[in-house]
């Protein structure tokens, strides 16, 4: 049996990417959420790390290597600025941490 081998890309853990972007307005109610990380996520550090303000309908998801994937269990309120926060405890499968909250924000349509 050949196990695929995970690198560290990055000798910091912080957000690469997200979509949603920072800022961006017209994001559908029933949106799909994607954050890119630096290094692969050791997903169970996710448990309660990830906030949602206002509060949203519950988010289901999780995490496959370096991409966390949430979708809201229901519609987003229209025209409502949210921001998603990612606690400084969400750490990499390296064992490195964010180390501070992190945000980002997006409207809905």
């Amino acid at each position: 049996m050949v196990l695929p081998l995970v690198t560290q890309t990055s000798s910091t853990f912080t957000i690469e990417s997200t979509v949603p972007t920072d800022g961006a307005t017209g994001v559908s109610l029933n949106p799909t959420i994607t954050i890119v990380m630096t290094q692969a996520v050791e997903s169970t550090s996710l448990n309660t790390n990830i906030s949602c303000s206002p509060s949203c309908p519950s988010l289901n998801g999780g995490a496959s290597n370096r991409t966390i994937t949430l979708t809201p269990a229901s519609a987003l309120t229209t025209g409502t600025t949210y921001t998603i926060t990612l606690n400084k405890n969400i750490q990499s499968i390296f064992g490195l941490t964010l180390g501070t909250n992190t945000s980002f924000s997006f409207t809905t349509l």
